[in-house]
């Protein structure tokens, strides 16, 4: 399972093929490019998740470049395959690639006793009418526990705690990278030792607080962006320090899996990831967690600066949304991503959304990801808020009275009226397919002040689902924004 994977070189798309997914029930369409004498390429997106657990996902496809209505046959092989090992050892699995644009690897080990490295291979033949062929080896999930990492630049999550101890602590929100709301107040948290006195100090502010029942929180002036800082956090012999903070506008991106579509998996993905180093744009991705009750944090989290490899795994529609509203207010941007595939509107509303309606009352899920995902960022300033779901409620009739007690849920929980936008479904299927949702969607944004709807009726795919084409849907999405949050 040796892939050493280059990224390097001029990319020319060469146009489009058609697979069938391991369940036979869908087409996925992906774009083909050359970039050898071969036509080969491959294409990798990591998922670091921490120092016990590590994800890697990577594409391989070579071929001669066909278009789909070529296509004569499809030929598909799924492999099992299982590395589980009873015994400790020291067993190489891969070499990769960490950075498209430099020449640093790393390798994997799996090094504990009980370890499982297990990958699913398919591997799909795709015939044209003149014989020439597609080869696609899809790995599509290898994961481990208890890895060793040689050269490996500093990619490790916060992992947060589930039951806190008497120590210093803050949310992971509070992490290296990340971007704070500017013109509003600043508000950080967190838990240390009962009756201890926490000292914090951001930019050139300094506080101190006392801690009750555990527990303490600090309130700073708002700030205008500007230059990166530090931000210290004392207590005792305890300290916290959070590095290369900016100041900017924050974003937070929900919904289900068109927005969490990764940028690796969309048209012209190549070019979208050459020039992902951005700096002044930070990308925050954690775990998504169902919870019964809010949560004080989320799991597996980090900021990262938008770069090649921090942009493949990252939401599509997120990561241009974020680099297209940078370049139209010239101010740093962070965005936030909390997104769940195949969820309905219901597992992000808190059971105060629902209140009294007799209408949708009855539909509330006590487990769900407002309570996992959202509910932890309550406390933290943001700007306003992306929503891109529908799709799981294609048949719900009162899809528009979940959307807007969601939208005025939300906006009670933070404490302030931020500008909500919508993604309008694409075409896919028939155009009656959606039309329920899409006429939702419309009633809200006009009943509801400060809520925008990107339209996307002339996008998508008839075929797929989940179109590749996200970079219209985050430019019109960037385009509303400057309009709605900052009337320009």
């Amino acid at each position: 399972m040796d892939m050493k994977i280059d990224l390097q070189g001029s990319f020319e798309a060469i146009g489009k093929w058609v697979v069938t997914n391991y369940t036979g029930d869908s087409a996925v369409k992906r774009t083909l490019y050359s970039v050898s004498d071969d036509n080969s390429f491959a294409i990798w997106r990591p998922q670091i998740r921490c120092k016990a657990n590590v994800r890697i996902w990577a594409f391989i496809v070579k071929g001669t470049g066909i278009h789909t209505y070529e296509i004569s046959s499809i030929k598909k092989e799924v492999i099992q395959v299982d590395f589980t090992d009873k015994e400790p050892h020291w067993a190489e699995l891969g070499t990769f690639l960490l950075d498209g644009q430099g020449e640093e690897y790393i390798k994997l080990y799996n090094i504990q006793k009980g370890n499982n490295i297990r990958a699913a291979e398919m591997k799909f033949e795709v015939l044209s009418a003149d014989g020439a062929s597609v080869q696609m080896t899809q790995i599509v999930e290898q994961e481990g526990f208890g890895l060793n990492f040689e050269e490996f630049i500093d990619h490790t999550p916060v992992v947060a705690r589930d039951k806190h101890t008497d120590k210093l602590w803050i949310p992971a929100i509070f992490s290296d990278n990340m971007v704070i709301q500017r013109r509003m107040p600043i508000r950080i948290w967190g838990e240390a030792k009962e009756l201890s006195e926490v000292h914090i100090s951001l930019d050139n502010y300094n506080k101190r607080t006392p801690v009750i029942n555990g527990k303490w929180e600090v309130e700073f002036p708002p700030l205008e962006a500007g230059k990166p800082f530090n931000i210290k956090i004392s207590a005792g012999s305890e300290e916290i320090k959070v590095k290369n903070v900016l100041v900017g506008e924050v974003w937070l991106c929900s919904g289900q899996s068109n927005m969490e579509l990764a940028t690796v998996r969309i048209d012209n993905s190549m070019n979208e990831l050459l020039g992902a180093d951005v700096p002044n744009l930070r990308l925050f991705k954690h775990d998504m967690l169902l919870n019964d009750t809010s949560r004080e944090d989320v799991q597996n989290a980090r900021w990262c600066q938008a770069s090649y490899s921090s942009a493949a795994d990252f939401s599509a529609i997120a990561y241009i949304f974020g680099n297209e509203l940078y370049k139209l207010i010239d101010v740093p941007v962070g965005i936030i991503l909390s997104s769940v595939g195949g969820t309905k509107i219901e597992y992000w509303m808190s059971e105060d959304a629902f209140g009294s309606d007799e209408q949708i009352k009855g539909s509330f899920i006590p487990c769900n990801y407002y309570y996992g995902v959202i509910a932890p960022f309550t406390n933290c300033n943001v700007k306003g808020v992306v929503w891109y779901q529908g799709e799981s409620n294609e048949t719900d009739l009162n899809y528009s009275i979940k959307l807007a007690a969601m939208i005025q849920d939300w906006r009670k929980k933070w404490g302030y009226e931020f500008p909500f936008l919508l993604v309008q479904l694409p075409q896919y299927d028939v155009w009656e397919r959606f039309e329920n949702v899409r006429k939702a969607q419309r009633l809200v944004s006009e009943s509801l002040s400060n809520v925008g709807l990107a339209v996307c009726s002339d996008l998508g795919d008839i075929y797929d689902l989940h179109p590749t084409d996200k970079r219209p849907v985050a430019e019109r999405l960037a385009a509303l924004a400057k309009a709605i949050a900052y009337n320009e």
